[in-house]
């Protein structure tokens, strides 16, 4: 009998979840549109495996498409900062700065994707976000340099 429970014994499996396993799990949970799930599992990932910065940039993803844009602009710009010349990093932290109205940034992190990948997956939408900066700062200026005017004020002829 006692060896019976010593060899059930040596056939326990020690297992604990690492921030891989939680990643996976929300990836999956991705894939079936479980988003509250999803948001769950990337979250422990990302405390289980803070230097990640796969699993940081991916978890910013979520926090974007929750809106939470401050939230996500810390998460991708440390995972950018663990690897500034991975392209995929590189144009969500422009993504997530023109959300944040830091139209500069946007356009800096928009070039520099182009640099590092010029035809990537996301070539277009960077060469977007530098077109709407430069619309956008081309706006301003003209606005503020535009004087006042009362020629568009019409007068009420004296009948």
């Amino acid at each position: 009998m006692e060896k019976k429970q010593q060899k059930e014994n040596n056939n326990i499996v020690s297992f604990i979840p690492d921030g891989e396993y939680y990643f996976n799990k929300a990836i999956k949970a991705l894939e079936k549109d479980q988003m509250d799930r999803a948001y769950k599992y990337m979250k422990r990932a990302a405390e289980l495996s803070p230097d990640d910065a796969h699993v940081l940039m991916h978890y910013g993803l979520l926090e974007m498409n929750a809106q939470n844009f401050e939230k996500a602009y810390e998460l991708i710009h440390t995972a950018y900062c663990m690897e500034p010349d991975e392209p995929e990093h590189v144009y969500y932290l422009a993504e997530v700065s023109g959300y944040l109205g830091l139209m500069n940034d946007a356009k800096k992190y928009a070039e520099k994707y182009l640099e590092l990948d010029p035809d990537g997956l996301y070539a277009l939408e960077a060469k977007e976000i530098i077109d709407f900066v430069h619309f956008e700062q081309t706006k301003s200026m003209i606005w503020m340099r535009k004087p006042m005017s009362n020629s568009s004020c019409k007068r009420k002829r004296a009948d």
